[in-house]
């Protein structure tokens, strides 16, 4: 996001904006006491439409100028996206760059199974959130906690989502990715085990999925009208898979689809073996969701669900609100480092077509 601040920093597009924002500050200063609020840089300003994780890619809604008040309204619907579960172990972050916190058999995984299990993460579900996420205490991002090795001054809360689509669209245990290497300290694995064992004994007697409260669910920070998509000085997982590329070289199909370029090595949709997998196998999911809704959650739930465990090894948000990957998104290469030539059209007539469906 930043980035392509600084791009529309330096356009003649935005320039009569700037300029504008600058007499008003000129304005104002004549008031002694509005000077000392005046003294930052002029620029653009812009928010986003939610975070992706740092091992995600896909659309990011931006935010520009006025845009960022209107997203909250603007982006009411729901997301999608398309995730890759590696079952077998789970991670103290619930991705491929966490530390290993378990291991688990992996052998009564099987691709009925997961369609069953999945049932029970469908409609309104209440989910806690993970440890790494960039929900926020007091101020404090929850980790930022957990990267200084800090308790939360709070316990996580479990909180209502909604998962208005859920589906298998891939199965296989023939793939390359691997468990990370590097695993939490002994001290981290007891804690976590007492923390298991003290929420298996409070789940007794309560089903496993409880329907949603109807309460509001937490808001995101929201952001704007144009989309880019991410990936830009976001370091890649250290898996072995081909499929662990820079998310912004790979190239999408125009409607997002379970394929090749999508999940490699491509995912058997034929029957499970009868003998029981050698390598742990992976499940590919798709799912339209409520903003708030945690797709880490999820594979690490649906793991303990099967009587294993499991990570998310691959994440890709494919639609938010009316963008849709592959089909009117800005692509990163198409803004960052070319010239205004290039995308100030384009982003002018987004802007344009945007305000009119305002005003209507």
């Amino acid at each position: 996001m930043r980035e392509v601040m600084n791009h529309f920093n330096a356009s003649t597009l935005f320039a009569p904006t700037l300029s504008h924002t600058s007499a008003q500050r000129a304005e104002n200063d004549r008031i002694p006491a509005r000077r000392k609020r005046n003294n930052k840089r002029i620029e653009v300003k812009m928010g986003h439409g939610g975070t992706l994780d740092p091992m995600a890619s896909g659309v990011l809604v931006l935010g520009i100028m006025n845009g960022t008040k209107q997203l909250q309204e603007y982006l009411t619907g729901t997301k999608t996206y398309e995730a890759v579960a590696l079952f077998g172990c789970a991670t103290d972050t619930y991705d491929a760059l966490g530390k290993v916190i378990k291991t688990a058999p992996w052998e009564q995984v099987t691709r009925e199974r997961v369609e069953r299990e999945l049932e029970g993460f469908r409609g309104e579900v209440m989910q806690k959130p993970p440890l790494y996420s960039a929900l926020h205490h007091e101020g404090k991002r929850y980790y930022e906690y957990a990267r200084e090795g800090k308790p939360l001054p709070v316990e996580i809360q479990a909180r209502p989502v909604t998962a208005v689509e859920m589906e298998l669209v891939g199965y296989t245990d023939a793939h390359e990715y691997k468990f990370p290497r590097e695993e939490v300290s002994e001290e981290v694995k007891m804690e976590a085990e007492a923390l298991g064992m003290e929420m298996e004994m409070k789940a007794k007697g309560e089903n496993k999925q409880q329907p949603a409260k109807p309460e509001e669910a937490s808001a995101e920070t929201v952001g704007t009208v144009e989309t880019a998509q991410t990936g830009a000085k976001r370091p890649p997982p250290s898996l072995s898979s081909p499929s662990n590329q820079h998310p912004k070289k790979q190239k999408f199909a125009a409607n997002p689809i379970i394929a090749d370029t999508l999940f490699t090595p491509s995912l058997s949709t034929s029957s499970p073996p009868t003998s029981p997998p050698q390598n742990p196998p992976i499940a590919a999911l798709r799912m339209s969701v409520s903003k708030g809704f945690y797709v880490r959650s999820l594979v690490y739930d649906l793991g303990d669900a099967m009587g294993s465990a499991a990570h998310m090894v691959k994440l890709v948000r494919t639609q938010q609100g009316q963008w849709v990957l592959g089909r009117n998104v800005f692509e990163w290469e198409d803004i960052v480092g070319q010239p205004e030539e290039k995308w100030g059209g384009r982003i002018e007539r987004a802007l344009r077509v945007w305000e009119r469906e305002r005003r209507a």
